[in-house]
This record gives C-alpha cells, sequence and structure tokens, in this order.
C-alpha cells in the first residue's frame, strides 16, 4: 500500500522507503491483534481519489514523511509537482486498511 501512495511514491519516491521501516506490515499488525486476544480478525481495504491542486501542504511538509528525507530529494518532488500541476490537478489516493476483530 505505501509503494502505491499518490502523490507521494510518485513525486517523492523516498519516502516509500522511509515509511516502510516505520510503519508496522498488515501481517504483523494482524498478529499483534491475535496475541492481544483478537479472534476472527479480518481487514478491509479502503480507497478514496480526488484532485489535489493546491501543494502548499506541501510545501510545508504538512506531512511527516517529508520530513525524513533529503532536502534534495524533497525540492526535487516539489519541483516535480509543480510541473505536472501545470497541466491540471494532480490525482491522490488515499489508501487505507481497517483492521477488524472481537476481543474475547
Amino acid at each position: 500500500m505505501i509503494r502505491n501512495r499518490r502523490p507521494f511514491a510518485v513525486y517523492f519516491p523516498e519516502t516509500v522507503g522511509v515509511d516502510l521501516k516505520r510503519y508496522p506490515t498488515q501481517q504483523a499488525l494482524m498478529h499483534m491483534m491475535e496475541n492481544s486476544g483478537f479472534v476472527e480478525v479480518w481487514k478491509k481495504h479502503l480507497k478514496f481519489s480526488f484532485l489535489h491542486s493546491d501543494i502548499q501542504d506541501f510545501r510545508d511538509r504538512a506531512y511527516s514523511c517529508l520530513h525524513l528525507i533529503s532536502e534534495d530529494d524533497f525540492k526535487q518532488g516539489i519541483t516535480r509537482m509543480e510541473q505536472d500541476l501545470q497541466h491540471g490537478p494532480i490525482r491522490w489516493d488515499s489508501r487505507y486498511i481497517m483492521l477488524w476483530g472481537k476481543k474475547c
């Protein structure tokens, strides 16, 4: 899921490795739930897509992963976004995994 995040993986590909290291895998989260007494653990994938035309939040580094990449990688990502915005809004895909279980 982290590898397919838009716009992060597209414009700031360096965030992929950073976030893969700092977040547990789906399987690890499910095992943690089971080890904590949850049963019938299951997951649901959600995706919300929209168009993004104002990148001030990116310029402001409003997303934690942007603080974890080099200044050069950050600037290159902003430049790529600005270039693509000249052709229209940028597609954003927010992906989530909802984990559910029953606590016994």
